[in-house]
């Protein structure tokens, strides 16, 4: 079975192979210029320390990347490459035999459909690990600059494509697309639902289930006090509250203070616009009871965020070929 495995899916591997080796070379190459110009900026940075605007610009972390697009670019395509595996080889593995009626013949020769499922699967589920991982791994790398610069690793669509998770999502877009080749027995509509399925997934679980894998931390001071974060952190959401609890709205963009409009201050501080001195002292008795707040997930819960996300997507994928032995044993080839 392992040869007659290599045997169908060479061609499809080579493919792989070949798509990977280009992706590899795009992220070396994109890595080094990046890392070029982050040690240059840190460089110039340090020289110029205490000159000023110059010495502003590089506290701040303004400007080393910003604006630039190929960050962007190459992070949107290293989300979508997981999904690849599924579609391309585990949605055919088997809607296309049945499609073809093979399995009868397989099945016919002493190889039983649980054997047959096993190797299979087992074969191409340790291609896709190894896909996520070469890829992930090397992204990890490319990403290190802007990880180092904004602090962003923890951030939605940053934290999708390094360390462990990239391996999760292989993996599982392999499980997804075996079993939709297995329900639908038809290979096209089958890649259909693989990829919808690991869009919703993905979209539902970074939206909705892992901001609430831990309780977020919420920090709150009352007005005219500011919260400051520093460090690496993923921010949940972020406001400020008025006395009866009612969540103030950012306005339409127009002059305000303490992150609040200026339609939503009390009237002793309506004068104020972005006050980068004091507080007069009856705008700081109006304020009593206004509330800034930041809902958060610090730093040091990634890897543990890491470990979850990588345990949904396994215990997922380990739900789907459940689902696709239990459909291959008691349907009718």
């Amino acid at each position: 079975m392992t040869w007659l495995t290599w045997r169908q899916y060479r061609t499809q591997f080579g493919v792989g192979t070949a798509i990977l080796a280009a992706l590899c070379l795009l992220l070396l190459l994109t890595g080094l210029q990046l890392f070029s110009h982050y040690h240059t900026i840190i460089t110039e940075c340090a020289s110029n320390a205490g000159n000023g605007p110059s010495d502003q610009n590089c506290s701040t972390g303004g400007g080393l990347f910003s604006g630039g697009p190929t960050v962007g670019y190459v992070s949107l395509v290293v989300l979508a490459v997981p999904v690849l595996a599924g579609l391309f080889l585990g949605a055919p593995m088997v809607a296309a035999e049945l499609e073809a009626g093979t399995t009868r013949f397989a099945w016919m020769q002493g190889i039983t459909r649980m054997r047959w499922l096993a190797v299979k699967a087992g074969w191409l589920l340790l291609a896709a690990a190894a896909w996520g991982g070469v890829l992930a791994a090397l992204t990890t790398w490319w990403a290190g600059p802007t990880n180092a610069e904004h602090g962003s690793e923890f951030y939605p669509g940053r934290f999708d494509v390094l360390y462990l998770v990239p391996v999760a999502y292989a993996v599982f877009a392999m499980a997804l697309g075996i079993c939709a080749g297995a329900l639908i027995r038809r290979t096209v509509p089958a890649m259909a639902v693989t990829l919808g399925g690991f869009i919703g997934v993905r979209v539902a679980v970074t939206l909705w289930l892992r901001p609430h894998y831990v309780s977020a931390v919420t920090i709150v001071r009352n007005l005219p006090a500011q919260i400051q974060l520093t460090g690496s952190f993923w921010q949940i959401s972020t406001g400020t509250r008025n006395p009866a609890g009612q969540l103030i709205s950012g306005g339409d963009g127009g002059p305000g203070a303490f992150g609040v409009p200026v339609s939503s201050l009390p009237r002793a501080c309506a004068g104020l616009a972005d006050p980068s001195g004091d507080v007069t002292p009856s705008c700081r008795a109006a304020l009593t009871g206004f509330r800034s707040f930041v809902t958060y997930q610090p730093a040091s819960r990634f890897w543990t965020f890491q470990g979850i996300e990588t345990g949904v997507f396994v215990v997922l994928a380990a739900i789907l070929l459940t689902v696709t032995a239990v459909v291959l044993i008691r349907r009718d080839a």
